[in-house]
């Protein structure tokens, strides 16, 4: 039998060392894991706060929210607070969501509580792709569409780059992305151009002609998946030995590659 402790997050007047101080007891002790739980209307500390803290100062003991209240949380950012803990401890962390009560989301936070079970077969739905391959999704209460799906283990990344015409959001190239990530292969759909330039691109039929812009672009998002990705650094000579053989005739206007790279990190999810 396992037996874990909880991290007195919700005891009023703990202070942030003696939080500290427990998750190092409970590692070096015969607990086999730490969890935390969610108050919205008492004095506690943030679950995925305290656990972030616990895990900085942890080796063994596992990690676990018992539970965090799901409604609260937008789908993504809740994915991307469980996969930080995951990460920064090590894999040591599993997540419990739970839908909370009308008493707290209705009367005191003002939110509605329809059909809770729906709701949370939606969110867990949501959250298996956030956290897995990034599987498209579209129910009655979420509609969700990746732009990065990495499968576990995932063999490599195919980028697919789209100038004018067609987009990320294309079914054929979904239909594709989505049959390459099946084969154990990541994928990152892109566009080249901003919602903006796509607009003015479409009146005048300019921008899509741009050779220097579109390759500096993609040249731009393959260095950032590589300096994204695990293991040694070949990627990046790789990059490199490309840039040299095939250079760019002039760089792209600042403003308009800074607006591009706000786009890129808009669409990663």
């Amino acid at each position: 039998m396992n037996i874990g402790v909880g991290l007195p997050t919700s005891t009023a007047g703990i202070s942030g060392q003696l939080l500290v101080d427990w998750a190092r007891r409970a590692d070096a002790g015969p607990f086999s894991s730490l969890g935390v739980v969610d108050r919205v209307a008492y004095q506690n500390y943030e679950p995925f706060t305290a656990l972030g803290a616990a895990a900085a100062v942890t080796q063994r003991v596992r990690l676990a929210t018992m539970v965090v209240i799901a409604p609260l949380r937008n789908t993504a950012i809740l994915a991307k607070q469980a996969a930080s803990i995951h990460a920064l401890s090590g894999g040591r962390f599993t997540l419990g969501i739970g839908v909370s009560h009308r008493a707290t989301m209705e009367a005191m936070l003002g939110l509605t509580l329809d059909e809770p079970l729906a709701v949370m077969r939606e969110y867990v739905a949501v959250l298996r792709g956030a956290l897995g391959a990034g599987a498209d999704f579209e129910g009655r209460h979420f509609r969700v569409r990746w732009s990065l799906a990495l499968p576990e283990h995932a063999r490599g990344l195919v980028v697919f780059a789209h100038g004018s015409g067609s987009s990320r959001w294309s079914t054929r190239n979904r239909f594709v992305a989505e049959s390459l990530q099946r084969a154990g292969l990541a994928t990152l759909l892109l566009d080249l151009l901003t919602p903006g330039e796509e607009r003015r691109d479409a009146i005048s039929g300019h921008i899509r002609f741009d050779i220097g812009l579109l390759a500096a672009r993609l040249i731009a998002a393959t260095v950032w998946a590589a300096s994204e990705a695990e293991g040694p650094q070949e990627p990046r000579r790789q990059i490199t030995s490309v840039k040299k053989k095939f250079p760019v005739s002039r760089p792209a206007p600042s403003a308009r590659f800074h607006d591009f790279i706000i786009h890129v990190r808009r669409t990663r999810l």
